[in-house]
């Protein structure tokens, strides 16, 4: 028989969020060191679901880890303005850690600096009700996705001209726009505080992803009416992120007991990359950035072996880690630098996590 929803815990409930971010970190790197793919491919469907709808899911996890750490703030007492205080020392350090990486000149584009950003961004609105947050996030984000392919097609847009079009590209129209970001992360923290351990909430984001993907995902790929493939194709993504985390869920929280067990066991090395998600991103782009390399006259960081690698590599080193350890080395440092974690020899605080 199903378990019933007050037996749920939160380690499983947090197992399922954590295995979606570390299936987002593998579609990362599938997308920055998988050679080109030729047409007809059998791996065409994984090129498909590389393209932008990993960094969405990245940020869809991002905001639900965000609410359960604000939970656990109220649980443990903790006063809002020492919770945005550390989630602001955070992001400047991410932000740190960011243009260090990026300094390494790696071939793809480091996300961290505008992750950041939008955890910046994002304070101001951490303690809004789940409602209100569900429906600004909503709002923004249709708003954002149909700005940002207005400018981005808009001809003559060169984002490096001038400050204010360095700006825009960071919050707009970039790779990563923070603009976007923002509301799909203010999504996932209202999933959170409603509680994605509840059959109605999970359910109810699954089929609203459902929807989403039979909606957008056709205009995405054959509407020829202006703007429209960009806007549907970041929709797309979204609900394609919502889709994964509902499933997810339902299958480690919502199964029987052993079904739910013998899940959480098999997704335990994707959980344990999703656990430690800044280390295990700034790793592989350590090992890109060292592996690049000439090819038929072009720089170039695509190779299977070197793909096949970080990715084994990635989840035998999570898995082991958190097994062993505990916190990633990365997360650890970052939670003592803020405040949110104590050094070994001092007074434990609370859990914040």
């Amino acid at each position: 028989m199903p378990r019933a929803e007050e037996t749920v815990t939160p380690r499983r409930r947090d197992s399922a969020v954590d295995a979606a971010r570390g299936l987002a970190l593998l579609g990362m790197f599938f997308a920055h060191a998988a050679p080109g793919l030729p047409l007809g491919s059998p791996f065409e469907i994984v090129a498909w679901a590389s393209e932008e709808k990993p960094r969405l899911l990245f940020a869809l996890t991002a905001g639900i880890g965000l609410g359960y750490l604000t939970m656990s703030a109220w649980r443990a007492g903790a006063g809002r303005g020492r919770v945005r205080g550390q989630l602001a020392i955070r992001a400047v350090l991410v932000i740190l850690i960011g243009l260090g990486l990026t300094a390494l000149g790696p071939l793809l584009y480091v996300v961290l600096e505008e992750y950041g950003v939008a955890f910046i961004v994002l304070i101001p609105f951490l303690f809004l009700p789940a409602s209100v947050l569900l429906t600004l996030g909503i709002g923004l984000l249709v708003v954002a996705s149909i700005g940002s392919a207005v400018f981005s097609g808009r001809p003559g847009f060169d984002p490096d001209a001038s400050i204010a079009g360095w700006i825009g590209d960071l919050l707009l129209t970039g790779v990563y726009p923070v603009l976007i970001w923002v509301p799909i992360m203010m999504i996932g923290l209202a999933l959170a505080r409603l509680g994605l351990h509840r059959r109605r909430v999970a359910y109810t984001a699954g089929a609203a992803g459902i929807a989403g993907i039979a909606v957008f995902e056709p205009l995405a790929q054959n509407s020829t009416a202006l703007y429209v493939p960009l806007v549907a194709q970041t929709l797309s993504a979204f609900s394609v992120g919502l889709v994964v985390v509902a499933l997810l869920t339902a299958i480690i929280t919502f199964t029987s007991e052993r079904v739910g067990g013998v899940a959480n066991a098999v997704l335990s090395p994707l959980a344990a990359a999703g656990s430690m998600p800044l280390t295990i991103y700034s790793a592989h782009v350590v090992v890109l950035a060292a592996t690049i390399h000439e090819e038929n006259g072009y720089l170039t960081d695509d190779s299977w072996p070197v793909l096949i690698g970080i990715s084994v590599g990635s989840l035998v080193f999570a898995w082991t880690w958190r097994r062993f350890i505990g916190r990633g080395p990365l997360e650890w440092l970052i939670g003592v630098a803020s405040g949110r974690l104590r050094m070994p020899w001092r007074r434990a605080t609370p859990a914040v996590d």
